[in-house]
């Protein structure tokens, strides 16, 4: 195989890579209901052999993390999960070209390929998860152990929160936000 040759593959490699990733999310985003499916969900998880989740565990899923729409975390993960796989197939039947500039493109596609799942995970949780302020988990793991049997406060079992920004206090000497300066 020549490298003109390669390089038509390459591209349409990287056609196919950039159509089946954006046809997954967009499809999973597509979905209003949160945990829900479609039967256009249904054919791209057939068309990748990935077996769908329950409809009790999707939506299970969906009421404990709170999602606002889209499709099965999980199913997505499998999905992206299969487009990898089959790209890295692909990429592992390519002759290795004579050409540097090539070679360099084919190792392009092959790190993208490696970042697929968790870069599009990650962008699609940002979408479809509720958003928590910056210290919303603190506050919650404070409020969880607050309300354990034998609780007793502590210095460290409480967050106290600035009134102007909602951060919170770290140093119990400081008397001021570290982040606004509004006063405790």
């Amino acid at each position: 195989m020549t490298d003109g040759e390669i390089l038509s593959v390459v591209i349409e490699l990287e056609k196919w890579l950039g159509r089946n990733t954006g046809k997954a999310l967009n499809t999973a985003l597509a979905i209003e209901e949160p945990g829900g499916s479609s039967p256009q969900w249904v054919d791209l998880l057939s068309h990748f052999k990935v077996k769908p989740v329950s409809e009790e565990e999707r939506f299970r899923t969906a009421k404990i993390t709170g999602m606002q729409r889209g499709a099965s975390p999980e199913e997505l993960t499998d999905l992206l999960a299969a487009i990898t796989k089959s790209m890295r197939s692909k990429i592992k039947k390519l002759p290795w070209p004579d050409d540097n500039a090539l070679s360099l493109r084919i190792d392009r596609l092959r790190s993208l390929t490696d970042r697929l799942l968790d870069e599009n995970m990650a962008a699609y949780r940002k979408i479809v998860f509720p958003k928590k302020g910056m210290f919303a988990h603190a506050k919650e793991a404070a409020e969880k152990s607050r309300n354990e049997p034998g609780w007793k406060a502590s210095s460290e079992a409480f967050v106290n929160c600035c009134r102007g920004c909602g951060a919170p206090r770290i140093n119990p000497s400081h008397l001021d936000c570290e982040y606004c300066g509004e006063h405790f």
